[in-house]
């Protein structure tokens, strides 16, 4: 799978078959907030949203930077899948901007 980082526009995103899936995120200090994740209908259930949450996460690893996960999508990831340096997020987006 060939994600792609954005780092001026802060997204991850995967495109196939001419749908673009993404997940948007803001840095500050260092702090790596994942904001939203979205995968069209048309390529939901692939494991597609777990790849580029995979990918944000490993980045901010490697860069030393804590997850807050905003979208709920990731904070459900993130609860699956220990290891990484989160903080806690007392909000969360709508599930519904957040699609995986």
């Amino acid at each position: 799978m060939d994600i792609i980082q954005d780092k001026g526009k802060q997204v991850f995103t995967y495109t196939t078959e001419g749908f673009t899936c993404r997940v948007n995120y803001t840095i500050t200090g260092d702090i790596f907030d994942i904001r939203s994740t979205f995968v069209p209908d048309q390529l939901r259930g692939k494991g597609i949203a777990a790849q580029l949450v995979k990918a944000a996460c490993d980045y901010a690893r490697k860069n030393g930077l804590k997850i807050k996960p905003t979208c709920s999508y990731a904070d459900l990831w993130l609860k699956r899948h220990k290891g990484y340096n989160v903080v806690e997020s007392d909000e969360h987006n709508d599930p519904n901007s957040c699609l995986i």
